[in-house]
């Protein structure tokens, strides 16, 4: 009896261990830190410090400065540095908004020529900050910083226009005529698409000469090409009278730029003649006398301004038993007389014949004359 209970409790403990086993964990440090299961601490992320800005580490530079498109300036950036052992790194945060500059980390010098086009057609200057940066460090220590923006203004480069030639469409001019000036300019700053940005031409008196300026108007301005632009101006002497025979007229010109650029002076002259007015005669009217009569007439041909000189050309259709004769009472006067004897002429008649003259100018380097008739009328009566 007692072999049978000691059997039976024997089986029941190795059921109870079995039961036990079988949860058993083979691993006993799988549950335990890294460092006891496999050897190796978990890694621990380190925190970098943060670069602390401070009043120790000062940019020295000017808040403001200058600039101007194809010049180049420069500008010194300095650092006072009041921390023992640091040492320094100046930097240009946006150098690459500067094209073509060039920093110097080591001198702190910043040197820039901008490039033409740096500023628009629309613009006279724009602000460009620039920013600069210092960071001061030592090993094992806080990173410090500092940052300053210098403002810098770039101005726009200016061009002068200018005139690149003045040509007339006649090489004189007369009285009672007009002629045209084409003027060829070059003005770099004028808006092509944009007439109130062209540059204003004046005319102007030249010092101390006689001038046609105010006889000129603007005809017309138009773009060619490029800077290239023409402008076309006319002088009109129409209704003037401003010469005796030949005088020397002047005119001046100049350009100002919409950016008030003023472009050099330039004086042109031109060579103006008198206009050929109509010869005029004392004898106005049908002379009257009777028939069988000798008629002696006095007459004058003459220039009513007095500049032209006048001579006796000839006659046509002359009067038989007549006699016409024309000498100079001056350069500008011809006096002449008129004989004739009727004595022949037995009924009332109408006598017509015309007394051919020439005048041209005093001036001997004027070429033109003109031939003109003077048609003369005698009526016998009874």
């Amino acid at each position: 009896m007692k072999n049978i209970f000691f059997k039976a409790s024997l089986v029941l403990i190795l059921s109870i261990g079995f039961i036990g086993c079988s949860k058993w964990n083979q691993d006993p440090l799988k549950d335990k830190d890294g460092v006891l299961a496999t050897g190796t601490p978990k890694p621990i992320e380190l925190v970098q410090p943060k670069p602390l800005s401070s009043d120790a580490v000062r940019i020295l530079a000017p808040d403001f400065i200058r600039f101007k498109e194809t010049q180049e300036s420069s500008l010194t950036i300095l650092v006072r540095n009041l921390l023992p052992g640091y040492g320094t790194q100046l930097v240009i945060d946006n150098l690459s908004d500067f094209p073509n500059a060039q920093f110097n980390p080591a001198t702190g010098q910043f040197k820039w020529a901008p490039p033409k086009g740096s500023i628009l057609n629309s613009e006279v200057e724009k602000y460009m900050p620039l920013k600069v940066r210092v960071v001061a460090s030592l090993k094992g220590s806080a990173t410090i910083f500092s940052e300053k923006e210098i403002q810098i203004a770039l101005s726009r480069q200016f061009n002068t226009p200018k005139i690149t030639s003045i040509s007339k469409s006649l090489p004189t001019l007369r009285e009672g005529e007009s002629l045209d000036i084409k003027v060829s300019i070059e003005d770099a700053d004028a808006d092509p698409t944009d007439v109130k940005t062209w540059s204003n031409l004046q005319i102007l008196p030249t010092q101390w000469q006689k001038t046609v300026s105010g006889y000129m108007s603007l005809k017309s301005y138009r773009y060619i090409s490029g800077i290239n632009y023409e402008a076309i101006f006319t002088i009109d002497l129409k209704d003037a009278e401003i010469s005796e025979s030949m005088d020397t007229y002047y005119f001046d010109m100049n350009l100002i730029s919409r950016f008030n650029q003023i472009s050099d002076r330039q004086s042109q002259s031109i060579s103006v003649y008198t206009k050929f007015t109509d010869l005029k005669t004392t004898w106005t009217t049908i002379l009257e006398d009777k028939v069988g009569n000798k008629i002696n007439y006095q007459f004058l041909i003459y220039d009513p301004k007095g500049e032209l000189a006048v001579s006796f050309v000839g006659l046509k259709n002359e009067i038989k038993n007549s006699t016409t004769k024309c000498i100079n009472a001056s350069t500008s006067v011809l006096s002449c007389s008129f004989v004739f004897d009727s004595s022949n002429v037995t009924l009332p008649t109408v006598f017509s014949f015309s007394l051919t003259t020439k005048s041209k100018n005093q001036v001997a380097g004027d070429s033109l004359e003109v031939i003109k008739d003077q048609n003369l009328t005698v009526n016998l009566i009874k």
